[in-house]
């Protein structure tokens, strides 16, 4: 073991049990890192060598330690787009049982990312069909840019204030 690496350079040094499950795989020499996410195990990235008994490299040390370092970040990135992803789901479940017309804006854009079926249905067309359009585009006619009376500038405002701006 070094630091949170298993290092074997000679399965035959393993205890029994660990050492007959690598040699039934033809396995003669292995490095592990663990996969951890916090403070949980969740897997490893090995090197396995077949061919011979040998102590790992520097390098291979590095790219073993590099690897699971990026498969950790995107494991993570994953699991947080698919939460994301879930909570959108449940978002629009639930302002599909409204027979209000509910939209949800992106703030930088004014794209809408969540249309409920209502305010389709009152545009006679589908939810697909309205994600991704400004939502001037779609709430008001003959607009070319954002409402004179849109919330939006003024939460970035806000936001830009509360990010170093004047307190006041």
């Amino acid at each position: 073991v070094q630091g949170d690496m298993w290092l074997v350079h000679d399965i035959n040094d393993l205890p029994d049990q660990g050492r007959d499950l690598l040699q039934a795989q033809g396995i003669q020499s292995i490095a592990i890192a663990p996969l951890v996410d916090r403070n949980q195990p969740i897997g490893y990235v090995g090197l396995d060598d077949c061919h011979r008994r040998r102590h790992c490299s520097t390098l291979e040390v590095m790219l073993l330690k590099n690897a699971s370092n990026l498969l950790l970040t995107l494991l993570s990135r994953r699991n947080a787009n698919q939460k994301a992803s879930r909570g959108l789901e449940i978002l629009q479940l639930i302002t599909d049982h409204s027979s209000y017309g509910i939209y949800v804006n992106d703030i930088q854009t004014y794209e809408m990312i969540v249309i409920n079926k209502a305010l389709a249905a009152s545009r006679s067309t589908t939810v697909d069909a309205l994600v991704g359009q400004r939502c001037w585009q779609v709430l008001q006619k003959g607009m070319e840019g954002p409402c004179p009376f849109c919330p939006i500038p003024k939460l970035l405002e806000k936001q830009q204030q509360g990010e170093g701006g004047d307190h006041t």
